[in-house]
């Protein structure tokens, strides 16, 4: 139900902001420890080869269910399909002082292959810090075959329209369905 669901993201919110303490800007760890102890108190959907960390529901999939249940299922499709991992972090912002974003992005994959006992080599990252304007693909060692840095920043600027619409769910989307189609198209 949608009271559920919002009680269930003020949760998410008191368990992030406890961890993140005082400071405004997220790094590594603190997403670490948020996505963690989301899918410790069951708040986030989890699967250990596809998900969406999107706290702040930009994307609308948090408040939409039919929304959440179409993307997955993309998601699930890419995986099922081609074995294809694919990770989604949607973030107000992070703490460039002490990290890039590729730093970030990096660390975020090495978390899920470490803590998940996940194979990365076929796997992407998705990072947006909404505040910053920036993202960050991150493509595993097998897939960078297909999908190199040109096609990488090919997903990026095909996702550019939708972010500046703020339609973060159909860019999403979007960059999904450019890469099945690098993927189907080798």
């Amino acid at each position: 139900s949608i009271i559920k669901m919002k009680i269930q993201l003020i949760l998410a919110f008191f368990i992030l902001f406890s961890v993140v303490e005082s400071s405004s800007s997220l790094t590594s760890e603190d997403i670490i420890k948020g996505v963690d102890a989301l899918i410790k108190n069951k708040t986030m959907d989890f699967d250990k080869n596809y998900f969406t960390f999107d706290l702040n529901d930009y994307t609308g999939l948090n408040a939409d269910k039919k929304k959440r249940n179409t993307f997955t299922q993309k998601q699930k499709n890419l995986y099922d399909k081609y074995g294809i991992k694919n990770y989604f972090f949607i973030i107000d912002d992070f703490d460039s002082s002490s990290t890039s974003i590729e730093t970030l992005a990096r660390s975020l994959q090495s978390y899920i292959a470490k803590s998940y006992t996940v194979n990365m080599s076929n796997s992407v990252i998705f990072l947006i810090a909404i505040d910053q304007r920036k993202m960050r693909l991150e493509i595993g060692k097998t897939l960078n075959k297909i999908i190199n840095d040109d096609k990488a920043t090919e997903i990026i600027n095909s996702m550019g329209l939708y972010m500046r619409n703020l339609d973060y769910y159909n860019a999403l989307n979007n960059a999904l369905n450019v890469i099945e189609y690098y993927y189907t198209n080798k």
